[in-house]
């Protein structure tokens, strides 16, 4: 017995096999691998970034969820590490963290500057501000979204955009659109192919001059609604969830898709809209 005792071999925690480690912490939540085990040591940190994060290229920082207010700093020194680890041509894709999340400009920047060759933008969050400085570093972005409704207009971000990513192919806003910001965006991302304005507000003018740009293929209009010019900034401050109250009390001023509107556009495009009352989510409109 005292001779198998003495053959048996110590291994000290972080010597386990990655590919063990992994297997183990996909059974865990993800709260314990983000605030707890991650920092036990390098090989356990790295294999917590591999759950984390298993598709190379793909930074998508909604799946760490949430933190409460005293572990910002934690979260934060683990974006750090998330970024340091990884090469800079990696990201292709960022998927920014939801609304709760609350990342401060410095942090904001600190992952534009480690994302150079980024392509695909989703933004979870309204307050486009704290995120213009990231991007001159991401001209080279392809497609950008952001599925909130932006009360208080769009013109931030589309003139960060067309100032700075030229290229941009696909684009998803949902806001309020006036003949102004969509000339904008007609004169600068010449090279849109599809955009999609899905629960925005917008004028008829608006939409024609959309349908004048001339590389956009698909104009997806679900859930729009086309309002006249005088009342598109009680749209704007109201946000989506009082569309119902104005579309009562304006009348004709506010209106879906209808033939009138399907005669005026050019038919060079793939227009997507509602089915009329068949649709559940604007069915108030009717």
């Amino acid at each position: 017995m005292g001779e198998k005792r003495r053959r048996i071999t110590k291994r000290r925690w972080n010597e386990m096999p990655s590919e063990l480690l992994v297997e183990i912490f996909l059974r865990l939540p993800t709260f314990y691998l983000f605030h707890l085990i991650y920092c036990v040591c390098k090989s356990w940190c790295s294999a917590v970034l591999d759950v984390l994060f298993p598709s190379p290229g793909l930074l998508d920082l909604s799946r760490i969820g949430t933190y409460p207010t005293n572990q910002h700093k934690d979260y934060l020194r683990f974006l750090k590490i998330l970024l340091d680890t990884r090469p800079n041509a990696q990201w292709h894709t960022l998927v920014l963290p939801p609304p709760l999340v609350w990342l401060k400009e410095d942090a904001i920047l600190y992952i534009a500057q480690r994302s150079p060759c980024l392509k695909f933008l989703r933004l979870n969050i309204v307050g486009f501000d704290r995120y213009e400085k990231a991007f001159p570093y991401w001209k080279n972005l392809k497609e950008y979204s952001c599925p909130f409704f932006m009360m208080w207009g769009c013109s931030g971000i589309t003139s960060s955009l067309g100032n700075y990513c030229k290229n941009l192919q696909h684009l998803g806003l949902c806001a309020s659109f006036g003949s102004e910001t969509a000339s904008f965006i007609v004169k600068h991302l010449s090279e849109l192919e599809s955009l999609s304005l899905k629960k925005s507000s917008l004028t008829l003018d608006a939409l024609l001059i959309f349908d004048g740009h001339k590389k956009l293929r698909i104009l997806d209009l679900e859930h729009c609604l086309f309002v006249d010019a005088e009342v598109l900034p009680r749209f704007s401050h109201g946000g989506y969830c009082d569309k119902a109250w104005l579309v009562k009390n304006l009348g004709t001023k506010a209106k879906k898709w209808n033939e009138g509107i399907h005669e005026k556009v050019s038919g060079n495009k793939r227009y997507i809209h509602c089915e009329e009352a068949l649709c559940h989510e604007c069915s108030w409109a009717y």
